[in-house]
């Protein structure tokens, strides 16, 4: 996206929990009603679910506290 922020990535068993923060753009990846957020957790959810395989069982995708 072009666009400054940080991202945490931490793994607790078999549950990923992502936070990013972009600050002034944080709206675009939460979207209207978290639409885009819940669609980038999906996309999340299966690119690591190809890499990890059964080793992975849920992400949490958080975007500046929304989750």
């Amino acid at each position: 996206m072009g666009t400054p922020g940080e991202i945490e990535v931490k793994q607790l068993g078999r549950a990923v929990h992502v936070r990013i923060a972009t600050g002034a753009n944080d709206g675009l990846l939460i979207g209207r009603k978290g639409e885009t957020l819940e669609a980038l957790q999906h996309v999340i959810l299966r690119m690591a679910g190809k890499r990890l395989g059964d080793r992975i069982g849920s992400v949490r995708v958080d975007v500046s506290g929304y989750r």
